[in-house]
């Protein structure tokens, strides 16, 4: 297994639920660029998330106790105001629906319910490159 399987595999899950929420806003949906950009803003920071907490969980194992929980405190702060200043954003200058910045931001949280499903994917599409 590859040492950032799972960050790809939680990343692929968001942006294959981030299309799929995608499709229902195009027969739902009546201002389809508005919403497209709330969903891309939120599914941004859900990506954002996933990457720096593997880095920030990656380099909090090589710490001592104290360090690892202080860095683990500033990296989650730091996702905090990187999520604020998005949703900031979206509000302030009324670029997208702040629904689906909130939608998109949850991707992730469904991404790694799904990650095992996910998985399952990656290894059957690894067998079918091996047999062919």
């Amino acid at each position: 297994m590859k040492k950032n399987q799972t960050l790809w595999e939680l990343l692929i899950g968001i942006v294959g639920l981030g299309v799929l929420v995608w499709l229902v806003h195009l027969v739902m949906s009546g201002d389809i660029l508005y919403n497209t950009i709330g969903l891309c803003s939120g599914a941004g920071v859900a990506c954002f998330w996933a990457i720096h907490l593997n880095r920030s969980l990656e380099d909090s194992l090589d710490l001592g106790e104290a360090a690892a929980k202080r860095k683990a405190v500033m990296g989650y702060i730091t996702r905090m105001l990187v999520s604020l200043l998005v949703l900031g954003v979206v509000i302030y200058y009324n670029l997208g629906n702040l629904i689906d910045v909130i939608i998109g931001i949850f991707l992730l949280k469904i991404s790694a319910y799904l990650q095992p499903l996910t998985h399952k994917i990656f290894l059957w599409v690894e067998k079918r490159k091996i047999q062919k």
